[in-house]
């Protein structure tokens, strides 16, 4: 009789705290984020808030609602981990805007904590 609560615990915990979560990305301002070339990354601190504009060439675990995007901006090449997944279906070939912290990993490699990502309209 327990294990039915337990399931729609499992199942309700995550439903929630992913509609929390696309409820703080959607009032996140792109704007409030400082831009930068992927090149100059290099001379941000860990930590720090940046914005990049560029092409998606991979994104991988989707389906975990936790993706990662590899992005190009033609300057460099950066991983953007995501929190949770963006609200548009973002696929390799688009061009995208993100916006999150810079973080620096054990063996010096950059990659942002992604807050949101979107993309940008083709003009």
């Amino acid at each position: 009789m327990m294990t039915l609560p337990m399931i729609l615990v499992l199942l309700g915990v995550p439903l929630a705290l992913g509609y929390m979560n696309r409820r703080h990305a959607d009032q996140v301002e792109f704007g409030d984020y400082r831009y930068f070339q992927i090149k100059d990354l290099s001379s941000i601190r860990a930590g720090e808030p940046v914005r990049i504009r560029g092409t998606i060439k991979t994104a991988s675990l989707k389906w975990l609602n936790r993706p990662n995007f590899r992005v190009s901006d033609g300057t460099g090449e950066i991983g953007v981990f995501m929190f949770w997944a963006p609200r548009e279906d973002i696929n390799p070939g688009d061009k995208v805007e993100a916006a999150g912290s810079l973080r620096v990993g054990p063996t010096r490699k950059q990659n942002i904590w992604g807050i949101k990502m979107a993309k940008i309209p083709a003009k």
